[in-house]
């Protein structure tokens, strides 16, 4: 476990929806290790305008959830309270912080050694923590159901590919489509993003996140790559090479006629389609990455897990957008329905089964405009 304490490993537990592992003994003894550090940076609190609620409150709300079972609105206090903290501890002499650390688990204890825990001799805090956290990680008192389910979420996470950053996405094709693709292959390789890479995204923005706000921020990045970004630029470059081929061909700046036979240019663009693909997905992240994170009020920076499940999420649904623009005839989402029949015949139930619509949560797929269906959507009843 490294230096970690006892309050680091609540934020890790929470972050990563490990609840089980949260008890309120851990909880008493991270207040206990709080108090012991912000005896030692009070003084400085004026000179570093910190404010010690943040990290209180966040314990209080730990200790409700524990009861209540509901930690969303603990997650959310637990961004600002683990970075407040991460600064203070920095200032705090190691002999303070070493009785609150959890040991190596190379020293293992047999259960029948465990001594009972004094939470007035903090000395005998990180041996007792230790054996319980030895048995919590074998598995001993996890229920199987969360166990498969912990197992499920890390192997979404470990299928992702890795990117350091942007500039990787930006300049590397990270689908599997290529020029030429088949609407076939389009529809297989939506399928693949929506089975991974969104599950990778919805796990990770769920740590900190309202479930609703996730879902329609995970939808509407599909939407705006292919709404805003995809369809429009396909529109206005497919009628920018008309004038251009016009000119080459008659000599002219002044061209008024269109072009014979667009389907040559259609071909031309298509053979080479990947070429637009990094200013696509740069016109995506500075223009309207921000926009949805504000108009959901979402969180997924900095949070402990790799951020960049949203980023390649993103990526993929701009370049999934881009190459159903490019088919002749484009291919086409399917965001709203128009009448009840056409919503149960176009899209599923998203996991709760209900009667009553509420939203969509992933778009069906027409091989054009109000063309064959391809493949239903999702969306969300109650």
């Amino acid at each position: 476990m490294g230096d970690k304490t006892v309050l680091d490993m609540i934020f890790l537990y929470i972050f990563t929806e490990r609840y089980y592992l949260v008890s309120a003994d851990l909880v008493y003894v991270a207040s206990s290790e709080w108090e012991y550090v912000w005896k030692y940076v009070k003084p400085l609190k004026q000179e570093l305008y910190v404010d010690d609620s943040k990290i209180t409150k966040f314990l209080e709300a730990a200790g409700d959830s524990i009861q209540s079972k509901s930690w969303y609105y603990t997650k959310r206090l637990g961004i600002e309270a683990e970075s407040q903290y991460n600064k203070l501890r920095k200032l705090v002499p190691a002999t303070v912080i070493k009785p609150f650390l959890f040991k190596n688990n190379q020293e293992k204890k047999a259960d029948s050694n465990i001594p009972k825990i004094n939470f007035h001799q903090p000395q005998q805090i990180g041996v007792v923590l230790l054996a319980q956290q030895e048995r919590k990680d074998a598995g001993q008192d996890k229920p199987n159901d969360v166990r498969d389910k912990s197992k499920h979420t890390r192997t979404s996470a470990d299928n992702m590919s890795t990117y350091t950053d942007r500039s990787t996405l930006l300049n590397d094709k990270v689908s599997t489509l290529r020029e030429f693709c088949s609407s076939k292959e389009i529809v297989e390789e939506l399928a693949s993003v929506y089975k991974t890479d969104w599950r990778a995204a919805f796990e990770h923005c769920r740590l900190a996140n309202d479930k609703g706000d996730t879902l329609r921020f995970l939808r509407d990045i599909l939407k705006v790559s292919y709404e805003r970004v995809c369809k429009p630029i396909a529109d206005s470059q497919l009628v920018l090479m008309q004038r251009e081929a016009l000119k080459i061909v008659s000599g002219s700046n002044h061209v008024n006629s269109e072009f014979p036979d667009k389907r040559v240019l259609e071909d031309y663009r298509r053979q080479y389609a990947s070429l637009s693909l990094k200013y696509l997905k740069q016109n995506f992240f500075e223009k309207h990455m921000r926009v949805l994170l504000k108009k959901h009020d979402i969180i997924y920076k900095n949070l402990p897990v790799d951020e960049e499940n949203v980023d390649i999420y993103a990526a993929k649904c701009v370049e999934i957008s881009w190459f159903m623009c490019v088919q002749d005839p484009p291919m086409v989402f399917q965001f709203d329905i128009s009448n009840e029949e056409e919503l149960r015949y176009v899209f599923r139930q998203f996991q709760e089964h209900g009667h009553q619509f509420d939203y969509i949560v992933w778009p069906a797929v027409r091989l054009f405009e109000n063309g064959k269906l391809l493949e239903k959507g999702y969306a969300k009843f109650h």
